[in-house]
């Protein structure tokens, strides 16, 4: 009895002996292959993110709006220290200066938009100004001044301190634009309780309306001492249907939803 236990154990000790062998090379083979996937999988991320990161030129560029032409491949930048409007091509890791600073009296720039027409819009910040360009020949298509008070955004301190003196009040800052679908603009101001609506008809004509009073609505605009305190409307997007508008508040933090039909104002 105590061969043939011999004889029954010596085979399957032998197959034990064989088991870790095989797994060891399981476990070889299985990293081996893990390795050259996710080698490849990186590779292929960063040729597909590549690049990720963008240089404007100079060393004072403060990029405010970015805006991307998917038809084009043309990715654009603000410069809100100097109006600067930058331009480059997607995958390719520099932008050149497209619309030079201060030209048709844009000072300063912040946020920016390009429809399916090529049409740049730009907010002019504390100029007070809404440009329209031609984003693929830069040329000027409209212009408007919102003109909240009579020469109020030719005021000194409007123009060249917005963002270094802390007692500004009653002066414009066209921050931020969105495009609905039917092509239409709308430009958030945040000094001024006013939504701007720019829109051109079949002739390519543009017009300038100030759309929306926020002053009896729930959207109180605040003032205080610190530059903060007076930065209401920012930011500014519009729903795909183009029914809705939803604007930030920076000053409290809050999102409201503007009903473009009647006009009604949602917190």
């Amino acid at each position: 009895m105590r061969n043939v236990d011999l004889n029954i154990v010596t085979p399957v000790n032998k197959t034990m002996r064989h088991i870790p062998l095989a797994r060891l090379f399981l476990t070889l083979f299985t990293t081996l292959i893990f390795l050259l996937s996710s080698s490849t999988g990186m590779a292929l991320a960063e040729e597909k993110c590549s690049p990720n990161k963008y240089i404007l030129p100079g060393n004072r560029s403060f990029p405010e709006g970015v805006a991307y032409q998917p038809e084009t491949g043309y990715v654009f930048a603000s410069s809100v220290v100097d109006g600067t409007i930058f331009r480059g091509q997607l995958g390719k890791g520099e932008l050149e200066v497209f619309l030079p600073a201060g030209s048709d009296g844009r000072r300063r720039a912040q946020g920016i938009k390009i429809d399916s027409q090529k049409r740049l819009f730009v907010s002019g910040s504390s100029t007070g100004l809404i440009l329209v360009y031609d984003g693929i020949s830069g040329d000027l298509l409209a212009k408007f001044d919102t003109g909240i008070e009579p020469g109020i955004v030719t005021r000194p301190e409007c123009l060249n301190g917005a963002f270094l003196d802390l007692n500004i009040k009653d002066c414009s800052i066209i921050n931020d634009v969105t495009i609905l679908p039917s092509g239409d603009a709308y430009f958030t101001d945040s000094f001024s309780p006013y939504l701007f609506k720019v829109s051109s008809d079949s002739q390519g004509k543009f017009t300038l309306e100030r759309f929306m009073d926020f002053t009896c609505s729930s959207l109180v605009y605040g003032q205080g001492q610190l530059i903060t305190a007076n930065i209401n409307l920012n930011g500014i997007v519009s729903t795909p249907d183009g029914a809705y508008l939803i604007v930030g508040q920076t000053n409290t933090g809050k999102l409201f939803r503007i009903t473009l039909a009647d006009k009604t104002v949602t917190e």
